[in-house]
């Protein structure tokens, strides 16, 4: 038996401090959700929203009622054409629910529009608001409406997305319930001693499981309250959490399995598996083999294998239940254990929705990849965007998580400079992946560009067309090697290098372009493909790489982008601007040396070349 006592414990008022962080944290985050859904009004049409099912964008008044808590009730249908003989409802077609806020704008000049709304019902082609204004504006407000409803004219309406608060309600009712609850709260603090007990279970649900991995559902499965398993990139974290889940399952254990995102539950579930050949390591398989039941909770899986074998049993009847943390805080029951996979990019609150329903939770992830998420720049300024994975290690240290060794998703000169940078060396090769190659072609190229960066003047966002030239070349030379489409991933470090990528790829007259995957790095955590080309965009005599320089931020930022390729990982980039700190920083605000050292590693491979 191992006793793990925490290395840094919380005082009292450091645990009053770390609650109202958190409380603070959801409250800028509803703020910065807010301020973006008015800037998407500011800024793109009606029609294009709508396309993204952001708004609604033709609306008739039908009067108004009265309403107990807004005064008035202001009931709109939406218009819909002739042809149109089977319209989709509006929670279906725009995803707006009663509690939602929204814009309401008019198709004229009015002194009162636009203006800030909360939605009070949602029908098949109706919707009622609430005007969310002060006593005299909402005065001034109903005054206009009214006479705008009476004009000759008939005004059009338009409604517009702003904010779901559901989420954000869901996240403070968990903090307060967490700070109540014993379990949680004291570990939390670092109060509570972990109790580890011998558990030898994990060869025998899956003899393929390497040593680390045996020992992450091993170590897991004996103890008690809360264990962590750190997973680098191609480590096999999924498998160990799949293996996990079928020893508590086996004993009798009720399974809570959950993510960040919908995407991320569904490849917890079924990995690769398609309709009629279900990937044999995932746990879609497993359930199969071993006769026990999946029920996946939430309604916004598009995934054909959860659809057909999983959407439609009951979580009461299912031994393992999966969802997302938000669409958890619906269920009734508790469980046995619960299980968090991409536990580091999942921000705290929401983490403690689905941690409140269990008695022995597992936290899976990679704290050296990307932190969770925050729209707010005060959150990431205050580094209130720490995962409860990273929080828990601050507290019990760093060797409380059982990190698997052996990645089987690169070869090997691909996977050593993020092990040596990244993992402390720490990471071993799988056999079958440690050479593996495109015909023809080195694992690593480096090309080094000086291309002008420009600046988007809508977004903001950085492009550099030098760079976008270069990038659509290298994916033409992958094709010709005979790699499929979807076989190349080109990720970048900004949105608008993305149409420009795009632009570039039509102009080599590569056929089906589109085809080619093409995102944020980012976004792209999580994936893998067999090549990838990443474009850093970053080209001026500042040597200011902007993000991508932040100390924290950007070394994980570029560990996700060196560790998403099977066979060929290609790096355009300007290396002088990545690689210099900038004029306005000094070394201990910068990590422009782990650019300079990932340079220094393609030119000693001999990988490396200036354009």
């Amino acid at each position: 038996m191992t006793t793990h006592t925490a290395v840094e414990s919380l005082s009292a008022d450091e645990r009053d401090d770390y609650y109202q962080g958190l409380q603070d944290f959801i409250e800028l985050e509803r703020e910065a959700t807010r301020q973006e859904g008015w800037e998407r009004y500011q800024t793109q049409a009606t029609e294009k929203l709508a396309q993204n099912q952001q708004a609604i964008p033709e609306v008739m008044s039908i009067g108004k009622q009265h309403h107990p808590e807004y005064d008035n009730q202001y009931v709109y249908e939406q218009v819909v054409p002739d042809y149109v003989t089977h319209p989709k409802n509006l929670v279906d077609q725009f995803g707006i629910y009663p509690g939602s806020e929204v814009i309401i704008d008019v198709d004229r000049e009015t002194d009162a529009l636009p203006t800030e709304a909360i939605v009070t019902f949602v029908d098949e082609q109706t919707i009622g608001i609430g005007l969310k204004t002060d006593y005299d504006y909402h005065h001034k407000v109903n005054k206009e409406l009214s006479q705008l409803d009476s004009s000759q004219e008939i005004p059009a309406y338009s409604i517009y997305q702003l904010l779901n608060p559901t989420t954000y309600d869901r996240e403070t009712e968990a903090v307060n319930k967490a700070q109540r609850s014993d379990l949680i709260d004291e570990i939390i603090t670092g109060e509570r001693e972990i109790i580890e007990r011998q558990a030898n279970v994990a060869a025998l649900v899956d003899p393929s499981l390497n040593a680390p991995q045996q020992r992450a559902v091993n170590r897991a499965l004996g103890t008690s309250g809360i264990s962590c398993i750190h997973g680098p990139p191609g480590t096999g974290k999924t498998r160990t959490l799949t293996a996990l889940i079928k020893a508590a399952v086996a004993k009798g254990d009720h399974v809570l399995a959950v993510a960040h995102s919908n995407q991320a539950v569904d490849n917890l579930i079924v990995g690769t598996s398609d309709i009629d050949n279900p990937d044999e390591k995932s746990l879609h398989f497993a359930a199969k083999q071993d006769d026990f039941s999946i029920a996946r909770i939430g309604q916004n899986s598009r995934n054909n294998v959860i659809q057909k074998y999983h959407g439609d049993i009951r979580p009461d009847d299912a031994q393992v239940v999966a969802g997302t943390m938000s669409a958890c805080a619906d269920l009734s029951r508790t469980f046995d254990w619960v299980v968090v996979d991409e536990a580091t990019q999942a921000a705290q609150p929401a983490t403690l929705i689905s941690l409140l329903r269990g008695d022995n939770i597992v936290l899976a992830g990679d704290h050296r990849q990307l932190p969770p998420f925050a729209s707010s720049e005060d959150a990431k300024l205050e580094e209130m965007h720490v995962s409860l994975f990273e929080h828990i290690l601050d507290r019990y240290g760093r060797k409380f998580a059982e990190r698997l060794l052996t990645q089987y998703r690169m070869n090997k000169d691909i996977a050593q400079f993020p092990s040596e940078q990244f993992y402390e060396g720490s990471l071993n090769h799988g056999n079958i992946n440690k050479d593996w190659s495109i015909l023809g072609m080195d694992p690593l190229s480096g090309i080094h560009v000086e291309g002008s960066e420009q600046t988007d003047r809508s977004s903001k966002s950085k492009y550099n067309i030098i760079e976008a030239q270069i990038v659509a070349e290298q994916a033409e030379l992958l094709l010709n090697k005979g790699l499929s489409h979807d076989e190349i991933g080109i990720i970048t470090s900004y949105s608008a290098q993305i149409g420009k990528i795009a632009g570039e790829l039509h102009n080599q007259d590569i056929e089906n372009p589109n085809r080619i995957e093409v995102d944020t790095i980012d976004s792209f955590q999580g994936s893998e493909r067999k090549a990838i080309i990443v474009s850093f965009v970053r080209s001026n005599d500042r040597n200011n790489a902007g993000f991508l320089e932040f100390p924290d931020e950007g070394p994980r930022r570029l560990n996700v982008a060196l560790t998403r390729a099977q066979k060929r990982l290609v790096l355009v980039g300007d290396f002088d601007t990545l690689g210099n700190v900038a004029d306005h920083l000094d070394a201990s605000t910068s990590c422009a040396q782990v650019y300079d050292d990932l340079r220094n590693y393609y030119s000693d491979l001999g990988y490396f070349e200036s354009r």
